[in-house]
């Protein structure tokens, strides 16, 4: 199913807010995972730094992601799963 990345926002010294959107479900709703690190890890999970898991999510959707290095450039990319 489509994902975009939205901008992120809200971003502070060790925090940001990552977003982005589930464009289409494919008839079920997907569970999303973020990736995000100072490498962009592409289509790669194992490549990216960091993950979380948000859940099922329809539409637009935002997590706050803590505990980032001061003065580092991060890449982040949503993943989604359905049935």
């Amino acid at each position: 199913m489509p994902l975009t990345n939205a901008p992120a926002s809200a971003i502070r010294i060790t925090a940001a807010v990552l977003n982005g959107e589930v464009l289409a479900t494919g008839g079920a709703t997907p569970n999303v995972s973020l990736y995000y690190g100072p490498v962009d890890g592409d289509t790669n999970a194992a490549a990216w730094s960091n993950s979380i898991s948000i859940g099922p999510q329809t539409g637009p959707f935002s997590q706050q992601i803590t505990g980032l290095s001061p003065n580092t450039t991060y890449r982040f990319a949503a993943s989604g799963v359905n049935s």
